[in-house]
């Protein structure tokens, strides 16, 4: 785990966007962008969303600074090493440690999905967007609430509480997360429709059962599983 970091983080911390986009690479690094996501597009089975994401910027004592560029960017450095040179992109998205009384959700992320296809994690989980952005600053909590709509099908009014836990960042894969704990009531759990593309199988595990899972499956969990579940036992 010597390429993921971690930071304790409280409902202070705060995600802040540069004033102002800027102009982040030259003419060739473009074409080689545009010519690489073109060839992507070809070769996979389902469109690819060139929406905005949160890139990080600068990571300080209680707030992350970034920026929204397109999608486009951190896919194509994803796919092709001497793009991922050039641009080192860091993507930055959510994911919430959702709680129901002494369990946790696990959730097998679909094939389909861009990043970490079949492995488990922690969910939900996803990328910022830009709709929650107010004055430069991103309302990160409200992300979660979306996804946790959209991912476990699950209503907001089921959840009892919020909390900040970690900044999770993987300087390999060029991956960060700002992690909470989500707290859900029974009914919600079990009222769920655990119905999503981008995953084909929840699991809700007690701590101890996490910890067993992640040691026998170690192959088949993202990188920040181990490092969020090590946090939750501390």
């Amino acid at each position: 785990m010597n390429n993921i970091e971690a930071m304790p983080i409280t409902s202070s911390f705060k995600l802040l966007v540069a004033p102002e986009e800027q102009e982040l690479y030259d003419d060739e690094v473009e074409k080689q962008v545009s010519a690489a996501w073109e060839h992507c597009q070809k070769i996979t089975d389902w469109d690819l969303f060139d929406g905005k994401v949160f890139q990080l910027l600068k990571l300080g004592k209680n707030c992350l600074h970034g920026n929204f560029i397109n999608y486009r960017y951190f896919y194509t450095q994803h796919k092709y090493p001497e793009l991922k040179e050039k641009l080192a992109i860091t993507l930055v998205g959510v994911t919430a440690v959702l709680r129901c009384g002494n369990q946790i959700l696990l959730a097998k992320r679909s094939e389909k999905v861009t990043q970490y296809p079949g492995k488990w994690e922690f969910a939900p989980s996803g990328g910022i967007a830009i709709d929650y952005l107010t004055d430069h600053t991103v309302d990160y909590e409200k992300q979660i609430f979306e996804e946790l709509t959209q991912e476990v099908g699950m209503d907001e009014v089921f959840v009892e509480s919020v909390k900040p836990l970690l900044f999770v960042r993987d300087k390999q894969d060029l991956m960060a997360d700002i992690v909470c704990q989500m707290d859900v009531d029974r009914l919600g759990a079990e009222s769920a429709s655990y119905d999503s593309w981008e995953y084909t199988d929840y699991r809700w595990l007690k701590q101890d059962e996490i910890t067993e899972f992640i040691r026998i499956y170690s192959t088949e969990v993202i990188p920040n599983v181990s490092v969020i579940n090590n946090f939750l036992v501390e």
